[in-house]
């Protein structure tokens, strides 16, 4: 059944391979992160990078949607009076 399976199954299907492959080394790396000192140490570094990134990219997108709102209240004020009213 095994040579079954690798001669027919497992060498036609690559992408199949490439998945398992992908997911084997991924619980094996998520394995050693969580079980050593060096990989907890690897994993700290990478969240504070993140957590600094992260806060600078939160403050600009806060600070350009306020800047989008007040611009878009501007136009639209700036609409309102541009309009022409026809006396009868």
């Amino acid at each position: 059944m095994g040579l079954y399976l690798e001669n027919y199954f497992f060498l036609k299907n690559t992408s199949l391979t490439k998945v398992v492959a992908v997911v084997l080394v991924l619980f094996f790396g998520i394995k050693f992160l969580s079980s050593t000192e060096t990989g907890k140490n690897i994993i700290g570094k990478i969240v504070e990078v993140d957590n600094l990134l992260f806060d600078w990219l939160k403050d600009l997108l806060l600070i350009g949607l306020g800047v989008a709102v007040v611009i878009f209240i501007s136009f639209l004020y700036l609409d309102k009076r541009k309009k022409v009213e026809i006396k009868e």
